[in-house]
């Protein structure tokens, strides 16, 4: 019996997980406005088995992945919430989403100014 086709995504298809990260390692993510499968797919993957660079099972140098965790019984925080300041699980070298790299500007001026408002608050 064959396997049946898996879609591979790039890095730039998919949103990825401020701090959640796979017990191989990776990063989790999710595909940008959900998957082609039945019900649109919406759901954290691995992101290493989501792009392809997951090792099948039983080949050398396969590790134990995560299993896939859907949105509506897991709670992720995603590189593009406000408050993720920024942290995200993307492979380095990879292009980060433009909404997190905007988000995490946003969290240095926040940090700044309740810097600047406790160093008033210990003069007083």
């Amino acid at each position: 019996m064959s396997q049946p086709k898996v879609r591979i995504y790039r890095d730039c298809d998919l949103v990825y997980a401020a701090e959640a990260r796979c017990p191989c390692g990776a990063g989790m993510a999710y595909v940008r406005g959900g998957t082609d499968e039945p019900g649109g797919g919406r759901y954290w993957d691995c992101a290493d088995i989501l792009t392809g660079r997951a090792v099948d099972s039983g080949k050398p140098g396969s590790v134990m992945h995560t299993g896939r965790a859907p949105f509506v019984f897991y709670e992720i925080k995603s590189e593009g919430q406000p408050s993720a300041c920024g942290l995200t699980t993307r492979p380095a070298g990879s292009k980060p989403a433009l909404r997190a790299r905007i988000w995490d500007k946003v969290c240095d001026v926040r940090n700044a100014v309740t810097e600047t408002v406790e160093a008033i608050w210990d003069r007083e």
